[in-house]
């Protein structure tokens, strides 16, 4: 039985961990625009890979998220969103955005 509590520990340990560096693992950006065109920038938040935020303008219902490796810069992924029913939901980016 304790083999089987240490053994619960270590996962715990190791998923606690493994949590708290993914959230560093990235840096987000996030771009908000006043419509769904995304055609007029109204503000943005960075959260930076040394856990530092960083916002300026206004939020609003339509944003671009950037994510960017921690490692060696390179753009991730990037993907436009819409706020509906309080959740971010993923949309299909307009030409060029």
């Amino acid at each position: 039985m304790r083999k089987l509590w240490r053994f619960i520990l270590v996962l715990l340990v190791v998923f606690i961990t493994s949590a708290s560096f993914a959230q560093l693992a990235f840096d987000t950006d996030y771009n908000y625009f006043s419509d769904g065109t995304f055609s007029y920038w109204v503000g943005e938040e960075d959260y930076l890979c040394n856990s530092g935020v960083y916002s300026s303008g206004q939020t609003s219902d339509w944003r671009t998220r950037d994510r960017y490796s921690c490692a060696n810069g390179q753009l991730v992924s990037h993907g436009c969103q819409e706020l509906v029913n309080g959740s971010w939901t993923p949309i299909v980016c307009p030409p060029g955005v």
